[in-house]
């Protein structure tokens, strides 16, 4: 097969990347010639090597007029090469509609906005919103990387049901593992002692995320240590919150290596307002560490437990219920890993490559020729 990926950035530092690459891997690997058409593409040497020459990468040269003014341009430039090159069938890895198939990485665009009161003033979010359903209603079928984010695609755009596949994310199981050695030097390097409780934030954009809620929730178990690892500009009311309540706040920016501070973790806490499915839940799991998240969190249908997935987002009593009940009950970690141990990159490529190879399918039947 002949098969065409489009995203706006081919590169391994965010979630859509890392699984564009993966994928790739696995279509080559399964004998297919693959074609990605991006606007970037920044791999790593040794992922390029290991994607080899017949990987075909077409940049796309869009002028830089703003990002709805791109976003849009690179939409309509990325449907006119997918025609151009004419592949037995396409993959949209972001908003593009006219595509075969439509990956929704983020969710459904429209159930996330239920989060940004006012989002209807800003022309970037309409635009999006217009992309996100146009993808959505044009391409012959539409993946989601869990069952919330495909009910919400459904009632959202009026989607019947059998367009809409589930398709979890991957997670490296062998870099996100238990790891006592890490485990300790972290722990001292964060000065943190045996027996206080290490809680790990891990996401970026801390409103939508829920670090407010995840301080008062961890202030209210003694002596608990709180890390947030990602990255938000305006981190100083945060800090004046944990002082105020009383817990030691460590706010240690974006890492390369969100490994390291989960093995040194004892739980990790995720309120989060809106997630497709947070990659962070499937990561602490295959660490061995206990995720309590929101229901508004697909991840939250991957979770071994159903407590581990608190209903409402800024109910921080609920999470500091869940977070005595997990540090109670250590042997969850073993339970988690075995869950992500499951959901490995290659189970979630192979289950895309079998789509791709049925929608090709109906394809040709309808052209009424061979692939």
């Amino acid at each position: 097969m002949k098969i065409a990926l489009a995203l706006r950035r081919f590169a391994p530092d965010g979630g859509t990347g890392r699984y564009a690459a993966a994928l790739a891997r696995s279509l080559l690997d399964a004998g297919c010639e693959v074609h990605v058409i991006c606007m970037q593409s920044q791999l790593e040497p040794a992922v390029a090597d290991r994607l080899g020459r017949s990987l075909h990468v077409h940049r796309l040269r869009i002028p830089r007029l703003g990002s709805v003014v791109t976003m849009q341009a690179f939409a309509a430039r990325a449907r006119g090469e997918v025609r151009r090159l004419g592949p037995t069938v396409s993959l949209a890895l972001g908003r593009i509609p006219g595509l075969d198939v439509f990956r929704a990485g983020g969710g459904c665009h429209a159930a996330f906005l239920d989060t940004l009161p006012g989002w209807r003033l800003s022309l970037r979010h309409q635009l999006e919103l217009r992309l996100d359903r146009s993808a959505a209603r044009t391409a012959r079928r539409v993946v989601a990387n869990a069952p919330l984010p495909a009910q919400q695609l459904c009632r959202r755009y009026r989607l019947a049901a059998e367009r809409v596949e589930v398709i979890p994310n991957g997670v490296d199981a062998a870099r996100f593992r238990p790891d006592p050695a890490a485990r300790e030097l972290l722990r001292g390097e964060l000065q943190v002692e045996p027996g206080q409780a290490l809680v790990l934030f891990l996401g970026s954009g801390f409103a939508r995320k829920g670090l407010t809620t995840a301080i008062e929730a961890s202030a209210q178990r003694a002596g608990a240590v709180l890390v947030a690892v990602g990255a938000d500009r305006g981190v100083a009311r945060y800090r004046r919150l944990a002082e105020r309540l009383g817990l030691r706040l460590v706010l240690a920016g974006a890492r390369p290596d969100p490994e390291r501070f989960l093995a040194a973790a004892d739980l990790m806490l995720l309120p989060t307002l809106y997630d497709s499915a947070a990659n962070s839940v499937l990561e602490a799991m295959a660490a061995g560490v206990v995720p309590l998240t929101s229901q508004a969190n697909g991840a939250a249908a991957f979770v071994p437990e159903p407590w581990m997935a608190v209903e409402r987002p800024d109910d921080a009593a609920s999470f500091a219920r869940a977070m005595h009940r997990a540090l109670a009950q250590p042997e969850l970690g073993r339970a988690c890993r075995e869950r992500a141990l499951q959901m490995s990159w290659q189970e979630s490529c192979g289950r895309m490559q079998r789509l791709l190879q049925e929608v090709a399918g109906e394809t040709r039947q309808e052209r009424g020729g061979a692939l």
